[in-house]
């Protein structure tokens, strides 16, 4: 992923800072590819807990429309 990503409101929505979702952005330990132009990418946010953000791809850049603690299914 290219570029600093541009942050939908619908990311802020379970409270993670800008500073976490641009840290996973920036150093995702895994991308689920989920289709249709949609990425989820996981990786610890600056305090070490992992959070999960979803991406999707534009001609303008990438944009982040979800970020949230990680679920249960990307913490094994």
């Amino acid at each position: 992923m290219d570029g600093k990503p541009t942050i939908a409101s619908s990311a802020r929505r379970h409270q993670v800072s800008d500073v976490d979702i641009h840290h996973t952005f920036d150093h995702p330990m895994w991308i689920d590819d989920l289709d249709d132009g949609f990425l989820m990418a996981v990786s610890p946010g600056t305090t070490g807990w992992l959070r999960e953000i979803g991406i999707v791809e534009r001609a303008d850049g990438p944009v982040v429309v979800h970020a949230m603690p990680a679920r249960a299914k990307y913490v094994r």
